[in-house]
């Protein structure tokens, strides 16, 4: 979420919140009269999101009422609809965010038929090891992501009814994946490593106007905002002033990408070779599936330049 508003790491995550630095992409639409709809299943006080992310946001609502993750989605899901209308009549642009959370909570509703099977009705991690197919877990998941899709829909349809669809860019993407134990080292759900399995994204980016196509080479969440100030806003400021992203068409490697906070963090860099660092300050490498690369020669002139780049945005 960090690096998707920010276009940052989350490196900077402490000094931006102890700084109150507001992302320089909500500030820009405050600059030019946007109006603001968002909308989040889970709170965004824990992670503090709304102190940070939506500091300067307008009457922001930090909670959603409900009972359940699947009210609280479908309840999202009505209040941006029902602010449709409200904003269509202002006249102004807006600039809307709705935050699901069923794909991450795993709360399908008992009531609810599902789409993949076999599937487990909730979460058991108790039954987790690296033996075990996974294969019920994964479609509880995918369950609660076709639901998820079917809420986009309303959404995507509710646009179409105001007459929006047409003039509105439209983005859907996750803030992290899930892992289901691909690479066979007993690893599930996020945050314990930066294989592909738990930092890889899909990325859907809808521009009016323009044919759908896919691009197969490696996009970041860096690269969002600089496309829509640079696309969007007319902020014409060079990229480098105030990300390490690039535009989504810019097909250039992103060598040395940095994923992880000020604590722990990698870069991904040639071949998704993964070079990690620890909490406590050791540095290991690995390939893509996490197995150990033993004599790996860094680089040391790309190392540094990759160091200078995450720490540029601190004041000298």
């Amino acid at each position: 979420m960090f690096g998707l508003f920010f276009s940052v790491p989350c490196y900077y995550w402490n000094s931006f919140e102890s700084s109150h630095i507001s992302p320089l992409f909500i500030d820009e639409m405050i600059r030019q009269g946007y109006n603001f709809s968002i909308h989040g299943s889970a709170n965004l006080v824990n992670p503090p999101f709304s102190r940070v992310v939506f500091q300067r946001v307008p009457k922001l609502q930090v909670n959603t009422p409900g009972a359940t993750t699947y009210d609280r989605d479908q309840r999202i899901t009505h209040d941006f609809i029902s602010a449709l209308p409200r904003l269509k009549q202002k006249g102004k642009p807006f600039f809307s965010f709705l935050f699901y959370d069923l794909a991450h909570s795993y709360e399908y509703p008992k009531s609810m038929p599902k789409r993949f099977k076999p599937s487990w009705d909730y979460a058991d991690y108790t039954r987790l090891n690296n033996d075990m197919d996974p294969t019920p877990y994964f479609n509880l998941y995918r369950n609660c992501c076709w639901l998820i899709d079917k809420m986009i829909g309303e959404v995507i349809k509710q646009l179409k009814k105001e007459g929006l669809y047409d003039h509105s860019v439209i983005v859907i993407s996750g803030d992290h994946a899930q892992e289901f134990n691909e690479n066979k080292k007993n690893y599930w759900g996020h945050g314990a490593n930066f294989t592909k399995w738990q930092i890889g994204v899909p990325l859907l980016y809808r521009i009016p106007g323009e044919k759908p196509r896919k691009i197969s080479y490696r996009t970041t969440h860096y690269d969002l905002v600089p496309t829509l100030m640079h696309d969007w806003l007319g902020v014409t400021n060079p990229i480098e002033d105030y990300s390490i992203g690039h535009l989504l068409t810019d097909k250039r490697p992103r060598r040395w990408q940095m994923v992880g906070s000020d604590i722990e963090y990698a870069f991904i860099i040639g071949g998704d070779t993964i070079v990690n660092k620890e909490g406590d300050g050791a540095m290991d490498v690995t390939d893509s599936r996490l197995n150990p690369v033993t004599n790996y020669r860094i680089n040391p002139r790309e190392f540094n330049a990759a160091i200078q780049q995450v720490n540029r945005f601190f004041k000298k």
